[in-house]
Parts: C-alpha cells; sequence; structure tokens
C-alpha cells in the first residue's frame, strides 16, 4: 500500500455503533500516519463529521478509492453495499491492483457472492 489513506464507509455518523467503529478508524489511521477520507449517503453529513474529527470528505466512494489504500463499507443492506462498491461513482470506478476492500455489512451471502 502506497500510505495514502484510509477510506471508511459507516451508515451513519450519528448512529453509536458506526460512530464508535469510525472513531476507531481514526485512531488506527492516526498512528499508522494515513489519513482518513470519510463519505456517506446523506450530503453534509460526512463534511461535518470531517470537520470536527480532522478527517476528509470526498463526495463519491470512488473519489474515496482514488485516494485511498484500504476501503471499510459499512451499510444498511447488499443493495448499498452494491451502490457503495460496484454502483454509479462507487469504489471500482477508482479501484487498482493493490486497493484493499473490506466490507463490514450484515447482507446474505448470496448479496456478497453477487456483489463479489
Amino acid at each position: 500500500m502506497g500510505g495514502k489513506s484510509i477510506f471508511t464507509v459507516p451508515v451513519s455518523l450519528s448512529i453509536p455503533f458506526a460512530k464508535s467503529i469510525t472513531d476507531s478508524m481514526k485512531v488506527v489511521a492516526k498512528v499508522v500516519g494515513f489519513p482518513l477520507t470519510v463519505w456517506t449517503h446523506t450530503p453534509g453529513k460526512a463534511e461535518a463529521w470531517a470537520g470536527d474529527h480532522g478527517a476528509h470528505a470526498v463526495s463519491s466512494p470512488a473519489e474515496a478509492a482514488e485516494r485511498s489504500d484500504m476501503v471499510l463499507s459499512m451499510v444498511v443492506d447488499g443493495e448499498q453495499v452494491a451502490s457503495v462498491l460496484v454502483g454509479d461513482g462507487g469504489v471500482i470506478e477508482a479501484a487498482r491492483d493493490d486497493l484493499l476492500c473490506i466490507d463490514m455489512s450484515t447482507i446474505a451471502p448470496p448479496d456478497t457472492r453477487r456483489i463479489g
């Protein structure tokens, strides 16, 4: 990995679990020297959170993938995972061989196989 950034897509930056995950990623990113990039489906939410936590907000998953070495996604269902990873403006549009994508969403195995 080139050490560019860690990108995370939490389901909602206001839900305690997602906030906890994102806060943890912020600590990990700082320890290893990676800046943290965030994006959410809800316009303005990532920008507000990023401003309060020293992260960088972007306008699409593809933009985040361009500047990241690792993508962590955690959204509510298979359709949102597909949208984030392989949909229009998704991670796949800027993916490269060394990009690590980790989805932490709780989705059905058939959705995982379809997206993969």
